[in-house]
């Protein structure tokens, strides 16, 4: 590591555990340098990479230069003062008529039904946690055995069952940060946690649950915003996966135009996302081209990675849940405590930690998160430093393993997640921040032009078109010559 004397000392600012875990987005997203003071009373530099290993010293101060943490408390001050006129990735586009002229200084009631079954979760002890997913699995499976359909009845069930299994997880996830829980323990949760995802997919693969059950959503009611946003992600996640494997056969002949209307559809979106580095075809989208999902073990991965993806969020998340408005720290926090609560426990594949991750890098615009580097620099520097000589030949890619090594710019279900993420967030009767929310063919509409249309690309264009036929089919929105038109 890079050093700095002593005397440079009174330029430097001391951060506590908790100073830092507050500023990490801010220094993340700024490329701040921190620094730990090592025993012959220099200040040796620390790589971003290496950020979540120091944070589970708790006693250890850290340091970074004066004037930077100045400008980082002017930031957060200006944000507190004032709506960010930046783009709300998590959320959605932000514009004039969405945003409320509320005084920030009111009392909100932020999200009190995700706070009491976190209170409740944090009350039990690990073997009451594990007896209470262990329970919810038995009680999906009397809903499989019963031949249950995804009716408003079931959708609540469901709905307690994800919120509780939620908090158990996230509780879990954040304490072993602190202190280690018992890795059996922790294990088994997991495993079981695993399972009660694994049956959701089984209920809602028996053929009694249309297309149109799964993504009309509205009424999934937790009384939480965030437990509602949650639920619908995890099971239009997996519903949406069912018809991208079915499009292959129910819509042959539209698969088979991607390919013909490539070059004259498509091209001119890819060719900009690469600089005209390199030739495209639809095999450099799609790393070995358009497929389907079949293997159960890599779609059970990916669902898994869309329930845990935003394990991270905090019900105290002002920008999510109230009328504060959009606060750029904020909103890039639950990332990155996503991320390290999933790499902590040492249970997850590297995929369903990406996608913690990585759910709001929208092909590393500037709107979006940008942290593949943060998941490449886990790994080994000579790897990485050679894969640095390869160009990037994919756009999406199912192995996370060319995301790590720089074959490809995204994780194919991260970019899933994406798309699922910002139309949930627009069409979303609740959000408390907004006047009004948007009408699904509005919402598609902004997506196009903000994301797609925009100069810097971050919604696939493809899975885009994909997604706007399962709305189709699933009757969200009118088979017509209007809604065909939204279409790349």
């Amino acid at each position: 590591m890079d050093m700095i004397d002593k005397k440079d000392s009174q330029d430097l600012v001391a951060l506590n555990n908790d100073d830092v875990r507050e500023l990490l987005p801010l220094i993340m997203e700024n490329s701040v340098p921190i620094m730990r003071k090592k025993r012959d009373g220099t200040f040796a530099f620390i790589p971003p990479a290496e950020f979540d290993q120091y944070l589970k010293e708790q006693d250890l101060e850290l340091y970074i230069y004066r004037d930077e943490y100045t400008n980082l408390i002017k930031k957060i001050s200006i944000s507190k003062k004032s709506p960010s006129n930046e783009r709300d990735i998590n959320i959605d586009v932000r514009s004039s008529s969405n945003l409320t002229n509320q005084s920030h200084s009111q009392n909100f009631d932020f999200d009190s039904i995700f706070k009491s079954e976190i209170k409740t979760a944090s009350e039990m002890s690990m073997l009451e946690r594990l007896q209470s997913v262990i329970n919810n699995n038995y009680k999906i499976k009397n809903l499989i055995a019963q031949n249950s359909s995804f009716d408003r009845e079931v959708a609540g069930h469901l709905s307690s069952i994800f919120s509780k299994t939620l908090c158990i997880n996230k509780v879990t996830l954040e304490e072993n940060i602190n202190q280690p829980v018992g890795g059996e323990h922790l294990g088994r949760l997991i495993a079981e946690t695993e399972n009660v995802v694994d049956n959701l997919i089984t209920l809602l693969s028996n053929g009694k649950s249309t297309y149109s059950d799964l993504a009309r959503l509205d009424f999934v009611q937790t009384g939480s915003t965030t437990l509602n946003h949650m639920n619908r992600m995890l099971i239009r996640f997996i519903a949406f996966f069912f018809y991208y494997n079915s499009y292959f056969v129910t819509h042959s002949n539209e698969v088979k135009r991607l390919r013909s209307r490539f070059k004259e559809k498509f091209l001119p979106y890819y060719d900009r996302l690469f600089n005209s580095s390199q030739n495209i075809s639809l095999e450099i989208v799609f790393k070995g081209g358009i497929s389907p999902v079949t293997d159960r073990k890599t779609f059970l991965e990916f669902a898994l990675g869309g329930f845990f993806h935003d394990i991270g969020k905090i019900p105290e998340i002002e920008y999510h849940d109230s009328d504060e408005g959009f606060v750029a720290a904020k909103a890039r926090r639950h990332v990155f405590d996503s991320y390290n609560m999933l790499l902590t426990a040492e249970q997850f594949s590297l995929g369903v930690v990406a996608m913690g991750l990585l759910h709001h890098d929208y092909y590393n615009a500037p709107y979006g998160y940008r942290q593949r580097e943060t998941l490449r620099k886990k790994f080994d520097r000579r790897q990485v430093e050679r894969a640095d000589t390869i160009i990037t030949r994919y756009a999406m890619s199912k192995n996370i393993m060319d995301i790590v090594y720089g074959n490809s710019l995204s994780y194919f279900p991260s970019k899933i997640l994406e798309l699922l993420d910002v139309f949930d967030a627009m069409t979303d009767h609740d959000k408390k921040y907004k006047k009004i929310s948007l009408e699904p063919e509005e919402a598609l509409l902004t997506i196009k032009r903000e994301y797609i249309d925009s100069i810097h690309l971050g919604i696939d264009p493809i899975l885009f078109n994909i997604f706007i036929d399962f709305l189709k089919d699933s009757h969200v929105l009118p088979d017509n010559k209007s809604t065909e038109a939204i279409k790349i």
